[in-house]
């Protein structure tokens, strides 16, 4: 597990993930990354609420994560 990734999980990688997913300045390359993560309390906040992540980006995730990402991005106010 890289430092990055240690970082992110667990109750730092959840409050983290809250606090950037409706910045409209927030890093793509670190939205894909929280969008990515299994654990799906971090994940969850991106996917709703991210105006960053693109249809691509969540394309791509949803053809490599489970339900619980679909449903996330399911109750994102706005698709593409």
């Amino acid at each position: 597990m890289s430092g990055r990734e240690a970082t992110l999980s667990g109750q730092n990688g959840v409050t983290f993930s809250r606090r950037i997913a409706p910045r409209p300045d927030a890093p793509a390359d670190v939205l894909r990354t929280l969008g990515n993560d299994d654990d799906i309390g971090v994940a969850e906040p991106v996917l709703k609420l991210s105006p960053r992540l693109a249809e691509t980006d969540l394309v791509n995730i949803v053809s490599a994560k489970g339900q619980g990402h679909l449903r996330a991005i399911s109750e994102r106010s706005e698709l593409g």
